[in-house]
C-alpha cells in the first residue's frame, strides 16, 4: 500500500483556531503539514514586505508595492504548499495561485478540520486521474 504523501498548506487566520480570514486580508499564514492523519502547525510564515493582498485601493499613490508586487511576495512565502486554505478569496488572487499550481479551498472550520478537508479532497482528485 503506497504511504500518504505530506503536503503543506498555508492557512488564513485571525487566531491560529479557525480559518477565519480572507486571503486578502492576511499578513502570514498559519503552514500546516498533513499526511492524511491529523494535521500539525509547521510554521507562522510573514508575507515579506508585510503587505496584505488588499491594501491601500491606489497603493502607488502612497509608495507602496502594486498588486503584481505584492502577490509576489505573497508567492514567495507559499512555493512549497500545495494550497491555500481561507475563508474567502477574490477571484484574481485565486487565478495567480493556481497559475503557480497552488490550489485554493474556501473554508469556514477549525483549522485541523479545513486543513484534513483540502488534503482528501486534493489526494482523491489525484487517486480519480490515475
Amino acid at each position: 500500500m503506497p504511504e500518504n504523501p505530506l503536503l503543506l498548506f498555508a492557512v488564513a487566520s485571525q487566531d491560529g483556531q479557525l480559518v477565519n480570514q480572507h486571503f486578502g486580508h492576511a499578513r502570514g499564514f498559519y503552514i500546516y503539514a498533513c499526511d492524511g492523519s491529523t494535521p500539525r502547525l509547521v510554521e507562522h510564515r510573514l508575507i515579506p514586505g508585510g503587505m496584505p493582498y488588499c491594501g491601500p485601493e491606489d497603493p502607488e499613490q502612497v509608495g507602496l508595492p502594486d498588486k503584481d508586487e505584492i502577490m509576489d511576495n505573497i508567492l514567495s512565502c507559499l512555493t512549497d504548499c500545495a494550497g491555500v486554505v481561507a475563508m474567502r478569496i477574490g477571484d484574481l488572487p485565486q487565478l495567480d495561485l493556481l497559475e503557480n499550481g497552488i490550489l485554493v479551498f474556501e473554508n469556514y472550520n477549525r483549522i485541523g478540520d479545513a486543513v484534513r478537508e483540502a488534503y482528501d479532497s486534493l489526494v482523491q482528485d489525484d487517486d480519480d486521474e490515475v
